[in-house]
């Protein structure tokens, strides 16, 4: 009975390394905005590390404090994540981002209107060229037929 009950316990505490291991995972893809980083990377430490780390957790601070020490990394991240929303305000880091994506708008907009003002001139120039090019055309089949003209009174 006692090594079914020691068989269970240490189940639960490998299940309950699963999922910590599991939450500290998706703390670190949302929290980082990994998709800026192409992969998954905390810090600049890759899955495999953290994997790693996370054995070394478990070995040293024991399945039951682990989950403790997650939520307390977790807790300190949020608390970094908001100590920077802050400086960014107060610093005026959010007003210059939201002005230079103004004028970068701005830039965008103006560079497709004088594409379009471009596209029409040249469509304009193209057709007077054309105009001028088939004037041109008649012009040397008048002229070919006055020479043949004079050719033949001659």
């Amino acid at each position: 009975m006692n090594n079914i009950l020691a068989l269970i316990h240490e189940v639960c505490r490998v299940i309950h390394f699963i999922i910590t291991l599991y939450i500290i995972f998706f703390i670190g893809y949302y929290s980082l905005s990994s998709h800026q980083m192409g992969g998954f990377y905390l810090f600049s430490i890759g899955f495999s590390e953290i994997i790693l780390i996370l054995v070394i957790a478990y070995v040293f601070i024991g399945p039951q404090d682990l989950p403790k020490v997650a939520r307390w990394l977790g807790r300190l991240m949020k608390r970094i994540r908001l100590l920077m929303s802050e400086i960014k305000t107060q610093s005026g880091w959010d007003d210059l981002l939201k002005e230079t994506e103004g004028v970068q708008r701005e830039i965008t907009e103006t560079i497709k209107e004088n594409q379009e003002l471009v596209r029409k001139s040249i469509s304009g120039v193209e057709n007077e060229l054309k105009e001028v090019h088939q004037e041109l055309n008649q012009n040397i089949e008048e002229a070919k037929k006055e020479t043949l003209r004079q050719n033949k009174e001659v």
